[in-house]
């Protein structure tokens, strides 16, 4: 009798610190998880930014190994640091009218390359995390085609006067280099303009409308109180013996 009545209180416990977790989770506020995975950018994401810089390095006579890589690294390199950066996203939060509180709700995982937004509004989420991409994109957009606009006009201006004084081989290391300036200005010029469609990222995978809130996990909350409820009962079937064996 004494077994059944321990584990009848113990059992009560449990249900009890359950239905507390319960409880607790259920008084508080959900949170709304969404999340962006990104990858460095193909060609075809860079856009004719890629013809512009291939060309200008080209005609600049500058080596790099595994161009395509490189740009790749680069332009992702550059929407990561906006991505990531507590100035930008403030930044954009001002603009949205959103509370500059939001910055922390920002979360950049390295490891997966994701960025999870976490909000207590389950439809908010999704739209403001896209405007928050697009917004990361412009910004490196401009960042890297500026680069590029500069330096192309520097080297546009010294292939021009090459061009027409007729500079003709230059040294390149230890050996001379003939220079066809006319051809390379000709080159330069036949170029298409920068068409402002740059992705400077590879979208692994778009966010959504969250189905399930982030937190608090209530199941989790369950067994935390279960939990809470079976040390409970233990501690207090220690202490009714203990003062049995006491008296």
């Amino acid at each position: 009798m004494g077994f059944a009545k321990n584990t009848a209180k113990l059992t009560a416990c449990i249900a009890l610190g359950a239905a507390v977790g319960f409880g607790l989770a259920e008084i508080q506020t959900p949170q709304w998880r969404t999340t962006a995975q990104f990858d460095q950018p193909t060609v075809q994401e860079l856009g004719n930014y890629y013809a512009l810089a291939s060309t200008y390095h080209l005609v600049s006579g500058e080596k790099i190994d595994q161009f395509d890589q490189w740009l790749s690294e680069k332009s992702y390199g550059e929407f990561k640091r906006n991505l990531t950066s507590p100035d930008v996203i403030k930044q954009f939060l001002t603009e949205k009218m959103q509370p500059e509180q939001l910055i922390n709700a920002f979360q950049f995982d390295a490891k997966t390359q994701q960025l999870h937004l976490t909000l207590s509004h389950r439809e908010t989420a999704k739209p403001l995390l896209d405007e928050f991409i697009q917004y990361a994109n412009l910004r490196s957009r401009a960042a890297l085609n500026g680069e590029l606009i500069s330096q192309w006009k520097v080297l546009f201006q010294q292939v021009k006067t090459a061009a027409e004084t007729n500079l003709g081989a230059i040294q390149n290391g230890s050996h001379i280099a003939a220079q066809d300036w006319n051809g390379k200005l000709t080159l330069m010029k036949s170029v298409q303009p920068l068409d402002n469609q740059l992705i400077a990222y590879r979208l692994v995978q778009r966010p959504s409308v969250p189905v399930q809130p982030h937190s608090p996990i209530r199941n989790l909350w369950m067994m935390i109180g279960a939990a809470s409820g079976l040390l409970l009962g233990l501690f207090s079937l220690s202490l009714a013996s203990f003062r049995r064996n006491a008296a």
